[in-house]
């Protein structure tokens, strides 16, 4: 094969093929090395080779050639190569894969290296992990998003268990530790001190480092964990802790040492608040083998803390409803029973005012009535007052025993048929003559019909009727109280059950506002349901159902 031919195969490589001499000048310089280098092969041919090499390498060039020389190796394949830089001649580097050879012609050394530029190559290698960069990380922070969603929600979870702040304040720390952190500081503000809580996770250090941190904060204005969320009301993100930052971290020497044996990669701290008032501030602390916190979970902290103050403030709400409550039925047992007394001295002397007074006296006895009649009221009042104190505290005294509802119907139809007639109202009883036996307190139920008997009263006027009802409805009775009174307005329903609330209609007769209030709390005692049917204009039925028993027996 001729000179001439191989020259011709030569110049037509894609690739760069380069030779050099044993003195590491350039002897062949094809087309494709043109190509790449942007040198033309006269320009190249005769100068070093380390004129197409980047100046960082040029140094040891010369050794690894000779180290290859004396490899013994004649060639690195191409599997073999490896990716090196070349140098254009605008001076600009590419990367670039070689192989190299080396032949021995006429008794001199000649090293010849195979060059293919690798650039778009490189490019879209690194376009795709890019890519691929890209969508892990999407992939990442999907993940991450969806697990602080899984947590917010165990969080509403936890929060919203109890209403005791004890519990809040652990079901907060077990919110964070150890899922998001190593060891967790709560801190709350109570009259000017710092009350301090401290949880630890499993790659903590031992509980006596957070007992030691409990102690803390001895010296509110100098640095403690918290201090930036509970007395600014800042939340702080440290992505790297160093040791100038356990440094503004401690109080004192001691305080220092605690610090270090935590040794905190990164913290973040929140307030916790009470309206607009700063009640206490979380601290989440990771420790070695963590990552660092970021953006995303300082964002996390504070919609737990958010989460964590508002289930406090109903914890401190209910506190203190529940410390009213019973103050007022401490009240109200004093004032009961220092009422009581008198009144029933009352009640005494006007009996005796009426049975001495002159019949004919019309006046007399006029005011003998009035004085019976504020008493009855008063009486009613304490009663109803008591009752509704022990249905909030759910302490209603509630005796339940088989009862006939027929025979406890009647006799609520008995205690009230005169007292309604006296006020010109015809009433009506619409019974069966057997219903299912039920438990219940017949005394109560006693009160519970009377209350809407008395009520439907209230509002009939005379002439009217009112019908007492009952009919068997399989798994329950039912109980109705109907009247021809004025009927209710459709926005006052919604309110018929409250306590103190009295309809805008005009009664006949005054009432303390609690009586329909009772209703409902005895039929919820013995498990019914309750409700009102009405047209204003046409009158109203009140009911109300209690379960029967399965083994209760039925009607024939």
């Amino acid at each position: 094969m001729s000179a001439a031919y191989f020259e011709a195969l030569i110049s037509i490589a894609p690739d760069g093929v380069i030779s050099i001499d044993e003195s590491q000048r350039i002897a062949l310089f094809n087309r494709g090395a043109e190509l790449i280098f942007g040198y033309t092969a006269d320009e190249v041919l005769g100068q070093p080779l380390i004129l197409l090499l980047p100046e960082s390498v040029r140094r040891g060039h010369q050794a690894h050639v000779e180290a290859f020389s004396a490899s013994g190796v004649p060639a690195r394949m191409l599997s073999e190569r490896r990716v090196i830089h070349g140098r254009r001649k605008n001076g600009e580097l590419f990367p670039a894969e070689a192989s190299i050879s080396n032949a021995c012609i006429e008794g001199r050394s000649y090293y010849t290296a195979v060059v293919r530029d690798i650039s778009e190559r490189v490019q879209l290698d690194a376009k795709r992990q890019a890519l691929f960069d890209q969508e892990h990380e999407a992939r990442t922070q999907a993940e991450r998003a969806s697990a602080r969603a899984s947590l917010l929600a165990r969080a509403s979870t936890l929060l919203d268990a109890s209403l005791d702040q004890e519990d809040t304040l652990d079901a907060l720390s077990r919110v964070c530790v150890p899922e998001l952190a190593s060891l967790c500081v709560i801190d709350l503000a109570d009259d000017g001190r710092v009350r301090r809580r401290v949880f630890v996770g499993p790659d903590a250090p031992s509980p006596d480092v957070a007992r030691g941190l409990a102690r803390y904060p001895k010296d509110s204005p100098r640095g403690f964990v918290t201090r930036p969320a509970l007395i600014d009301g800042r939340s702080v993100l440290v992505r790297h802790v160093a040791e100038a930052d356990l440094s503004d971290l401690a109080q004192d020497e001691e305080h220092l040492k605690l610090w270090r044996r935590v040794a905190p990669t990164s913290y973040m701290c929140a307030p916790l608040r009470a309206g607009d008032r700063i009640a206490g501030a979380i601290a989440l602390v990771a420790g070695k083998g963590r990552r660092p916190y970021d953006a995303a979970d300082l964002a996390l902290l504070d919609e737990i803390a958010s989460r964590a103050s508002l289930a406090m403030e109903n914890a401190r709400l209910y506190d203190e409803a529940r410390h009213a409550t019973a103050l007022r039925d401490d009240v109200l047992a004093i004032v009961s029973h220092d009422l009581r007394n008198p009144l029933a001295t009352i009640s005494m002397a006007l009996g005796r005012l009426e049975a001495e007074s002159d019949p004919t006296d019309t006046r007399h006895a006029e005011l003998l009535g009035i004085a019976r009649e504020s008493a009855e009221w008063m009486q009613r009042m304490i009663q109803d007052l008591l009752d509704v104190a022990s249905i909030d505290a759910g302490r209603l005294s509630v005796e339940p025993a088989s009862a006939d509802m027929v025979v406890v119907l009647v006799q609520a139809g008995t205690l009230f048929e005169q007292l309604l007639a006296d006020q010109g109202i015809r009433f009506a009883l619409d019974l069966p003559e057997f219903l299912p036996q039920v438990s219940v307190d017949q005394e109560r139920i006693l009160q519970l019909v009377g209350n809407l008997l008395s009520n439907a009263a209230k509002y009939t006027p005379a002439g009217g009727r009112i019908t007492l009802s009952a009919r068997d409805a399989g798994r329950e009775i039912v109980v109705s109280v109907r009247d021809t009174g004025s009927g209710i307005p459709h926005n006052d329903v919604p309110h018929l059950f409250d306590r103190y609330w009295h309809a805008r209609r005009t009664a006949k007769t005054r009432g303390t506002g609690l009586g329909l209030s009772i209703v409902k709390g005895i039929v919820d005692a013995h498990r019914g349901r309750l409700w009102v049917d009405t047209i204003e204009g046409t009158g109203s039925v009140f009911s109300f159902a209690l379960p029967v028993p399965r083994e209760s027996p039925r009607s024939a």
